[in-house]
């Protein structure tokens, strides 16, 4: 399981936003913001996705979806 730490750590290393991290997942600022702040915890597929990022160094996607 991930801490909220460490989804923030990850991400910074990501460089995203909590709005472009959101935006790239799928997800809302808001949720995101929870997963930070540890008021939801960080479902293990997400996770799973978010230390496959990390391991393979993806970049940042500009404008996701557009």
């Amino acid at each position: 399981m991930m801490n909220r730490e460490t989804f923030k750590i990850t991400r910074e290393k990501l460089n995203h936003t909590q709005k472009s991290l959101g935006e790239y997942l799928g997800l809302s600022m808001r949720q995101v913001r929870r997963y930070e702040s540890g008021a939801s915890d960080v479902p293990g597929p997400l996770a799973i996705l978010l230390k496959i990022l990390i391991s393979r160094r993806i970049p940042k996607i500009e404008n996701p979806g557009k």
